[in-house]
């Protein structure tokens, strides 16, 4: 029977190469402390697929003892793509490459960029730094099938199988199972949208966490017009400016973000009709090769723009990546309206999930200059208040969107019981009440 093990090590060689994936500008060298499933596995549940040693030395030293046992040590990838172009992973792969039961696993199921850089020169599409190549290059002594990339970026996933055919690429996103770890911990049942025979008291949830540019800019826009404010659930949790701060779906604690940011009052959810998702990601930043550069004569970011820019227009790669801001619209049974980077709703549709052009007007969505996208988007918020709430409603419970919401709504227990590291909280406590969620 063959055995695989998800291993975890304090440190590679000495006790200096203890970095931490979420600790974007760690030195040069690969991240060993997992932040994969958080909640799910490490020091928070007990279970006999996982192994944790203190460094590569005591891996390789069980490795030899049990050479039926797949061992998988558990890598990941820096939010920023240059900073893994450094001899540590050439060091490991040197010091593991004769082992042929130790496997490496690259895992960024959180944050995950494009590992290209490209020149900021807008007449080039020329990467000028490709993360994808240069661990090829390092690990082109390792035989692919023993190479296992779990990556939470559509873009990314087959970026990686062209370049290691063979090996284990697949699509990992930390955050349906987080969301539902934390449904399972509260003790909450599954969500289920109320009926049609009752009418919503708004038609908007828009809830932001930390600062950033386009939430404030979004925030500002909706509370500048009482109308607006009137047909809203609005939260700003840790703006900047305090005065923007407003809270609609109970009052959290700032400091225990991770207790509660993946769970909504069903009282908000159960009261609206659709899902403002203000993205991690608005700008799309050069340095993570997100593909569209900066607005000429330093435009200010959302000052409206006649020149629309059209990313297929550019020959550019979308990134890919969206985080659970989007994907809880698809929990919550709501239509989507992505504020993020251009693309962003592409990369929703990319894993499977449908949209709602029956609300919103798409095209925003491939327009890459930031302030023509702002106000394409507020021009989708200003159009579907100005409807009545009693066509909302139909709309809302008509047989495509319903269908549409339940398609959607199943697509994301599906990521969430086709998550990769499952197989490390099979047969765990925790691990049956996951299952008993999904099939409620």
């Amino acid at each position: 029977m063959k055995v695989i093990k998800l291993c975890l090590v304090d440190y590679l060689f000495t006790p200096e190469d203890r970095f931490d994936t979420m600790n974007n500008d760690r030195p040069l060298g690969i991240p060993c402390i997992a932040n994969s499933m958080p909640g799910l596995i490490s020091k928070q549940v007990s279970t006999e697929n996982l192994n944790s040693y203190v460094n590569i030395y005591n891996l390789i030293a069980d490795a030899k003892r049990n050479e039926d046992i797949t061992h998988i040590l558990e890598l990941g990838l820096s939010v920023n793509s240059y900073l893994d172009d450094g001899p540590m992973l050439k060091k490991l792969v040197e010091t593991i490459v004769e082992y042929k039961n130790i496997h490496l696993l690259f895992s960024c199921g959180w944050d995950m960029y494009s590992s290209r850089v490209y020149n900021e020169c807008e007449s080039t599409y020329t990467p000028i730094h490709d993360r994808t190549k240069v661990i090829k290059q390092q690990l082109s002594s390792v035989n692919n099938k023993r190479l296992h990339f779990w990556l939470g970026n559509t873009t990314e996933v087959q970026i990686h199988k062209n370049a290691f055919p063979g090996a284990d690429v697949q699509y990992y996103c930390v955050y349906p199972n987080r969301l539902i770890s934390e449904h399972v911990k509260s003790k909450l049942k599954l969500y289920v949208a109320p009926g049609g025979e009752i009418y919503r008291r708004k038609i908007f949830v828009c809830l932001n966490n930390y600062e950033k540019e386009h939430r404030t800019a979004m925030v500002r826009f909706i509370r500048s017009q009482p109308k607006l404010m009137s047909q809203t659930y609005l939260s700003y949790l840790k703006p900047h400016d305090l005065d923007l701060c407003i809270l609609a779906d109970g009052d959290h604690v700032q400091h225990q973000i991770g207790d509660w940011q993946d769970i909504i009052h069903t009282d908000v959810v159960d009261g609206c009709y659709t899902y403002i998702a203000t993205e991690t990601h608005w700008q799309q930043d050069f340095r993570f090769g997100h593909s569209v550069f900066p607005p000429k004569n330093n435009t200010p970011i959302f000052e409206t723009s006649t020149e629309e820019w059209i990313l297929h227009q550019m020959g550019m790669p979308f990134s890919g990546w969206i985080s659970e801001k989007s994907l809880k619209s698809a929990y919550y049974e709501l239509p989507l309206l992505s504020v993020g980077y251009a693309g962003s709703l592409q990369a929703f549709k990319d894993l499977g999930f449908k949209t709602f052009p029956e609300f919103f007007n798409e095209t925003y969505d491939s327009t890459a200059h930031p302030g023509e996208r702002m106000r394409m988007i507020q021009e989708n918020i200003s159009r579907l208040a100005d409807l009545p709430i009693e066509q909302i409603h139909q709309l809302y419970h008509s047989e495509g969107v319903q269908a549409k919401l339940k398609h959607n709504k199943a697509r994301f227990m599906a990521l969430a019981n086709t998550d990769p590291y499952l197989f490390v909280v099979k047969n765990t406590g925790r691990y049956e009440q996951m299952q008993e969620f999904y099939y409620s």
